[in-house]
């Protein structure tokens, strides 16, 4: 199950890089960001409400559902984050983490089908632990409101290391893209 995990990760890939740009972030290093065009794609996830700490578990229901259901992913696992709260503001963040699958597939409860239309995104590459993302999130944020743009859709977070044996948290390496859109 490992080499078909890590197989998928080499395997997706997402549309070119349209224009680059660094930023000095709050640390005094500089991080890139990319605003990039994505082509629409269809995916299978479980969607919850929680702590950022509950992913593994959705990770797992993930995995054993899609084993069961004899589901191939079409690529990478990813979390999309749909509401996460200001920060000092408690509340839960809506998530879902998925993999990108064929448009015929038709995954069964508990997984559910959904289509990622937002077309033009800001990324940036974070290595860490999953609970260390806020911060290029910020950054991003940051750099879209500088640069004449606005959050248009949800958080996107592709996990690009996640086959690998023994990974530890402060080596997960992640690719954060925020839809957005022209001001």
């Amino acid at each position: 199950m490992r080499k078909v995990i890590f197989l998928v990760i080499i395997a997706l890939s997402f549309s070119m890089t349209t224009h680059t740009e660094s930023v000095i972030n709050s640390d005094g290093y500089k991080i890139r960001v990319s605003l990039r065009k994505i082509e629409p794609f269809t995916y299978t996830s479980i969607r919850r409400q929680g702590a950022l700490s509950e992913l593994e578990t959705g990770a797992r229901i993930l995995m054993t559902n899609i084993g069961s259901q004899s589901i191939a992913p079409a690529g990478t696992m990813f979390a999309v984050f749909h509401k996460i709260p200001e920060e000092g503001q408690g509340g839960n963040i809506d998530w879902e983490i998925g993999f990108p699958i064929t448009a015929q597939v038709l995954p069964q409860p508990p997984l559910t089908k959904g289509q990622w239309n937002y077309p033009t995104v800001a990324s940036t590459n974070h290595t860490g632990p999953i609970e260390t993302i806020s911060d290029p999130i910020d950054e991003i944020r940051e750099w879209l409101d500088e640069n004449g743009y606005i959050q248009d859709g949800p958080v996107i977070v592709v996990f690009l290391n996640i086959g690998e044996e023994d990974l530890i948290p402060s080596r997960l390496q992640t690719e954060i893209m925020i839809a957005c859109k022209e001001k």
